[in-house]
């Protein structure tokens, strides 16, 4: 993979700033670590919240409470993402869309019933940036979208 861009660094910095102080004590603000969510499976997110006590000593995490990526050229990849966090069990998966300056929003993560063994989430949404957001297990935590962007 070639070397992160500046906007993508960028854009991880933003939300992990925000994601730290809305998660403060018993979280950690996991940065580009993996996440052991399925057996043959270890996604490298750009940022993962993960409560302090799942921390196993022995292994990775193998939950969060939010997941986010950061876009600028993977988006289809990190679109594709969403089936492998909702079959985690992950309630909330954001995609800091550079390129469209959106905030992709997954929530409610349900098994699909078209398709055996497959994923999704229930609830999709995208922010513009004049919208606001808040993670849901911190729904005091709001933040305008165009803050991950400046």
């Amino acid at each position: 993979m070639p070397p992160q861009g500046h906007p993508h660094s960028m854009g991880i910095l933003r939300v992990s700033k925000f994601l730290h102080t809305a998660f403060a004590d018993g979280y950690w603000v996991r940065i580009q670590m993996p996440l052991n969510v399925l057996e043959d499976s270890e996604p490298e997110p750009d940022i993962a919240v993960t409560p302090e006590h799942a921390e196993p000593l022995d292994d990775h995490p193998t939950t969060a409470i939010i997941v986010v990526e950061i876009s600028d050229s993977s988006l289809r990849l990190d679109r594709r993402k969403a089936g492998l966090y909702a079959a985690a069990g992950i309630p909330e998966y954001w995609i800091v869309n550079l390129a469209a300056r959106r905030l992709e929003v997954y929530r409610q993560p349900i098994a699909d019933e078209k398709q055996e063994f497959a994923y999704r989430y229930a609830e999709i949404g995208a922010l513009g940036e004049d919208e606001t957001i808040a993670p849901l297990a911190r729904p005091e935590a709001k933040i305008l979208v165009k803050k991950f962007f400046e």
